[in-house]
């Protein structure tokens, strides 16, 4: 009877997120659709000055409308973030279930879940994006400081051009390769945190750094785990092309491919889930074998001691 009852709740639990995990099918779609009409003049603008076409049919977005758009990107992708995280969190809470029923584990209060899977993921956001986001900044207060300083810099390149373009040339290469650096920094990031989320739901009580430092001694411990970091990434570049398709062929979004495109929005949802599955049983697993290593160090310090 308790299993039945188990099974039944787990299968609420896959229900309530698969229905969760559908309510940004409708946000994806404004979100093609605003991003396009923010794109698409760009990209004709950017087509007609390549092409050298007469610069006069170049049409521009009027700054309330772009604001408006902008604001309608932002929220929409907000609003994604949060399903996502949910749907995720409600998945993902019965699948540690469904993985750790052979052993002895704290069931957690699935509010405090959701709300603890929402806070980890702007935390990851934010470790992972910071490197990055740092280096723009720099780059972006040296491009204001020289427009700032244009005429004191022409005066100093009428004086010796060369030490202006050696400068010049130094500092943009010193920011570029900075920023493949940061990048580099924060695909390592993505990898260690990969299991942060797993921790999250498991032991929502952590602080946000406690379980960071915890997917980090995991990430690796296991040579199977290289498979998450590879579907992991083959997920971002799928769902990135298909996105950044979308912008760029904006006719393809249109009543007559509508079943097509919830069809392929369903598939990404669905292997996304899987994905989360796989995590979830690969998590439990380098646990398990992290206090197994625990355990025998401990034996054998003993033994010898």
């Amino acid at each position: 009877m308790i299993k039945t009852t188990n099974l039944n709740k787990s299968v609420l639990f896959l229900g309530l997120a698969f229905l969760s995990m559908l309510v940004p099918v409708v946000l994806v779609m404004l979100v093609l659709n605003t991003a396009a009409d923010i794109l698409t003049p760009i990209i004709h603008s950017i087509k007609s000055i390549l092409s050298k076409e007469n610069i006069h049919n170049i049409s521009f977005i009027s700054p309330p409308v772009l604001i408006l758009k902008l604001a309608i990107l932002c929220s929409s992708l907000y609003l994604i973030f949060v399903a996502y995280s949910v749907a995720s969190a409600i998945f993902t809470y019965s699948s540690y279930e469904i993985a750790a029923r052979n052993f002895a584990y704290k069931k957690q209060d699935l509010t405090n879940v959701i709300f603890k899977a929402i806070s980890w993921n702007l935390y990851r956001i934010r470790y992972i994006l910071r490197p990055p986001a740092v280096i723009l900044l720099v780059a972006l207060m040296l491009v204001i400081f020289s427009i700032l300083l244009f005429n004191s810099i022409l005066t100093l390149a009428g004086i010796s051009i060369g030490i202006i373009t050696f400068t010049s040339s130094f500092t943009a290469l010193g920011i570029l390769f900075c920023f493949i650096f940061s990048m580099v920094i924060s695909v390592q990031r993505a990898f260690t945190t990969v299991f942060g989320f797993d921790c999250a739901v498991s032991e929502p009580d952590l602080p946000n750094n406690t379980i960071k430092e915890r997917s980090e001694r995991l990430a690796f411990i296991l040579p199977f785990n290289f498979n998450i970091h590879l579907l992991n990434l083959l997920s971002i570049f799928v769902i990135s092309a298909q996105f950044f398709g979308a912008i760029l062929f904006p006719g393809f979004i249109n009543q007559e491919n509508f079943p097509l495109i919830i069809m392929i929005i369903i598939l990404d949802i669905v292997f996304l889930l899987g994905l989360g599955y796989l995590r979830t049983s690969l998590y439990l697993d380098s646990l398990l074998h992290k206090h197994k290593k625990i355990m025998l160090k401990t034996k054998l310090y003993s033994t010898y001691t």
